[in-house]
């Protein structure tokens, strides 16, 4: 009889247990969806706001995408989301002058390209100077992350592959046009491009550095 109430309380203990976790993952939710929902409110006040400045500026929607406040309103929402330690999108932007839309938009979307490899680094510096982690970094360490940031970024100009257009635009410049592109890359991808780099580094900084971009 000892042996069937003890079994109870333990049954019950673990019930407690699971409810606790089942509310507490309820109450996470909740707040995650509390945070996205002011994340979407803050970027969609901040677009309408920038889409009217480019408006004045002369800038127009490259012929057959959105109209350029939607076009801000993702790109904003690119930039404010986060996974674990790293952006889940690193940004990229670049403009270019022609004479005609489509040379000025090859040319502005490398130079976004390269921009995105600049904003790589950015990114990493950020993290190593996080202490929001459990992984510390030396001083030596962090030297290294930055000179290998710094020095990789044509590796990390060709390294990356598939890119999205958030934002096109265009405006007059006299007899020729300018372009305007914004690009965003996939977090992940960033993160493998970023442990290619460091593979003639050590496992022990390697390991620290994937720690560190994982949020752990």
């Amino acid at each position: 009889m000892k042996k069937i109430v003890s079994l109870a309380i333990v049954l019950l203990a673990l019930g407690a247990g699971v409810s606790a976790q089942n509310y507490n993952a309820d109450a996470n939710k909740a707040q995650k969806k509390e945070t996205r929902e002011a994340i979407k409110e803050k970027a969609s006040k901040e677009a309408k706001k920038s889409a009217k400045q480019m408006a004045k500026e002369g800038w127009k929607p490259l012929p057959g995408t959105e109209a350029l406040e939607k076009q801000m309103q993702n790109s904003m929402l690119a930039s404010y989301e986060r996974t674990n330690g790293m952006p889940a999108y690193i940004m990229g932007q670049g403009t270019a002058i022609a004479a005609n839309i489509d040379a000025a938009r090859n040319v502005a979307r490398k130079r976004a390209i390269a921009n995105i490899a600049e904003n790589l680094g950015t990114a990493v510096a950020s993290i190593t100077e996080s202490t929001d982690s459990n992984v510390e970094l030396t001083t030596g360490e962090v030297e290294t992350i930055n000179k290998t940031m710094t020095s990789s970024q044509q590796f990390f100009q060709r390294e990356i592959g598939q890119t999205t257009d958030v934002v096109q635009a265009y405006r007059e410049k006299g007899n020729k046009v300018e372009v305007l592109i914004t690009k965003s890359y996939d977090g992940g991808r960033a993160q493998q491009a970023i442990m290619k780099a460091f593979e003639k580094e050590s496992a022990e900084l390697r390991a620290k550095l994937e720690k560190k971009m994982k949020g752990e």
